[in-house]
């Protein structure tokens, strides 16, 4: 027996703003194909908060090992995070590549609205 492959690269599916200061990302993966002798047993799911390098356990998935995709809590807002994944069998793999994201955030305002001189149609708005 050997740990599993190590996961290919692990694929966001979307990040939103939860509250005012935290937003969540949901993330899958791929099955890997090579579970080193004996059956998978599931995949963890670790993010680093990259201005401190604090590693964090976001998804056990022991014994769920159909389970592909997970949505991450918690995180800080505007933060860059490394997502990476670990395959289990009786041992666990290598981590992934990491996935860097931002956690989602609101878009910047747009500037003032003004009204544009001289125009043919009337009254217009330019943003």
């Amino acid at each position: 027996m050997s740990p599993p492959e190590t996961p290919a690269v692990i694929t966001l599916v979307s990040s939103v703003m939860t509250s005012v200061s935290a937003a969540s990302a949901t993330v899958s993966w791929v099955a890997v194909t090579d579970t080193g002798g004996v059956p998978l047993t599931g995949y963890k799911v670790y993010t680093t908060m990259v201005s401190t390098g604090i590693i964090t356990l976001a998804y056990d998935g022991t014994n769920m090992p159909e389970v592909r995709q997970t949505t991450i809590t918690n995180l800080v807002l505007n933060q860059q995070y490394e997502i990476q994944l670990t395959a289990i069998n009786l041992v666990e793999s290598a981590m992934s590549s990491p996935l860097l994201i931002i956690a989602a955030g609101l878009p910047d305002s747009p500037g003032a609205i003004s009204e544009a001189p001289n125009s043919r149609t009337g009254s217009s708005i330019g943003l």
